[in-house]
């Protein structure tokens, strides 16, 4: 399943900071760890609800597999129509 797994491993040694960059448009997501791109437009399933589709709003989950983590700088920007088209045309969808 595309996306289930990185492409590249680019994240920092524990205790120093990482960089994403997470791009979401409709069903599809691409990620860049550390400048890297590591999931390349994956279409992303309804963990919650497996038959149903993906929410089309909702709250945004940060995930953690354990240990203490941190955030910080955290900025959303809600694409438009006209963009979210745009981007998905240019990935071919």
């Amino acid at each position: 399943m595309p996306g289930k797994d990185p492409l590249v491993l680019a994240d920092k040694p524990f205790g120093e900071w990482n960089q994403m960059s997470i791009t979401m448009v409709g069903e599809y997501v691409t990620v860049y760890l550390n400048g890297k791109l590591v999931v390349d437009h994956a279409k992303m399933r309804n963990y919650f609800k497996p038959k149903e589709p993906i929410y089309e709003s909702g709250p945004i989950q940060l995930q953690t597999h354990g240990g203490q983590i941190s955030w910080r700088n955290i900025h959303i920007r809600e694409y438009s129509e006209k963009e979210a088209k745009a981007y998905l045309a240019l990935k071919g969808e």
